[in-house]
């Protein structure tokens, strides 16, 4: 069920609508590198961060991991996705598609990334996604159609370009 309830979110969040004044035009070198989004859950003094990887190979990696808030060491991994991308216009083309989660279990909230278990293998799984450059290319969402009253949706991550990665 947790499984299911991971792959929803990550499905799910194309359905809300992003909108911004200061496009820019996106091309392959601008995407490559390493973007990122957390999260605070202030009750367990920790950030949900959620991470972008474009290589220059057009391979990709996202990884969803659990970050200790006070001095930043990373606890586990609950998502992780690797595949193909392509780039044409403003829209990200997603292929040879694995993904991974963490365990159905309460107690243990996430793992090592080793130990994510496989949920989908090279399923002939494609996803696009229409994506933007905001803040002079600092800043990288996910335009999605607005969500009418009767889905459940879930916000598009917003991320922001860093230099080095914490993976």
């Amino acid at each position: 069920m947790r499984n299911s309830i991971i792959f929803g979110f990550f499905t799910t969040f194309l359905f809300i609508n992003c909108s911004s004044d200061d496009l820019v035009q996106i091309n392959d070198e601008k995407l490559f590198g390493v973007w990122f989004e957390n999260i605070l859950i202030e009750e367990k003094n920790q950030i949900s961060r959620l991470e972008y990887r474009f290589n220059e190979d057009n391979t990709y990696e996202i990884r969803r991991m659990r970050i200790d808030n006070l001095d930043g060491t990373i606890l586990g991994y609950q998502y992780r996705e690797l595949g193909n991308f392509s780039l044409r216009n403003d829209t990200l083309l997603f292929t040879n598609i694995k993904r991974y989660a963490g365990h159905d279990t309460e107690e243990e909230e996430f793992s090592e990334i080793e130990n994510l278990q496989l949920i989908i293998l090279n399923v002939p799984i494609k996803s696009s996604r229409k994506v933007e450059f905001r803040d002079n290319e600092t800043i990288l969402s996910f335009v999605t159609p607005p969500c009418n009253d009767t889905s459940s949706c879930l916000a598009p991550p917003i991320l922001k370009k860093v230099e080095i990665s914490i993976f």
